[in-house]
């Protein structure tokens, strides 16, 4: 199994996070293959100040490398970008458990 949990930063409060800014349909393969795949991962997501807490964890090694392939291929460049763009910092650590 594994454990992912990806920890945005953001400075102000004022900046809105990219899923508050982005349309939907960008945003729609990840949430289509989480409901297809809720049996075999679990997602959490919470906001602690100007931080945003997302915890995936994977049932098994390959549901997380094609959650990995989609986020890469699909969304990285334009989320990556905008947080960039916003000095929203982010950190991703990855365990085995």
């Amino acid at each position: 199994m594994k454990h992912v949990t990806i920890t945005y930063t953001r400075q102000t409060a004022e900046t809105p996070w990219y899923w508050q800014v982005t349309p939907v349909s960008v945003l729609s393969p990840m949430h289509i293959f989480i409901e297809g795949n809720h049996s075999q991962m679990e997602t959490y997501a919470y906001v602690s100040g100007n931080q945003n807490i997302v915890t995936f964890t994977f049932n098994n090694e390959e549901i997380y490398e094609e959650f990995k392939s989609l986020i890469q291929n699909d969304i990285r460049s334009d989320y990556k970008q905008y947080c960039d763009d916003n000095n929203i910092t982010i950190d991703v650590v990855t365990e085995d458990v």
